[in-house]
């Protein structure tokens, strides 16, 4: 699919608009897709091998995710390699499963969420500050 180039994504991010794979997790109901486990909504993709800590965005409106290291066991190692190829740590990923903004840094997730939900909630576009 090819990505999204306008609308709800941060344009100042590289490769926002891009679909976030759909990787194989091991659960305990044997391999699962992480839709299944992740759900729908807005989600905090973290790849789980930097080990640093998520931020703390439990504000009810979006969901964290931690793929690799202590968190969920993605079988088939495609977010790793996801994560690696754009060289972020974190992802925030749209209820269609498009990212909105990939980010290098662990720590710049809570401004761009807050970003986020100000564009959301003004309808202004994303990107354009």
């Amino acid at each position: 699919m090819p990505p999204l180039t306008s609308g709800l994504i941060n344009n100042n991010c590289r490769a926002a608009g891009q679909l976030f794979p759909q990787p194989r997790i091991a659960s305990a109901e044997g391999t699962v897709l992480l839709d299944r486990l992740s759900g729908h909504g807005w989600r905090l993709m973290v790849d789980g091998r930097t080990g640093l800590n998520a931020p703390d965005l439990n504000d009810g409106e979006i969901k964290t995710v931690i793929l690799g290291g202590s968190g969920l066991s993605d079988t088939d190692h495609i977010a790793a390699r996801w994560f690696d190829e754009h060289g972020w740590q974190i992802a925030i990923v749209r209820p269609d499963h498009y990212v909105y903004c990939g980010l290098e840094d662990i720590h710049s997730a809570s401004l761009r969420w807050k970003e986020l939900l100000q564009v959301i909630h003004s309808g202004v576009t994303a990107g354009s500050s």
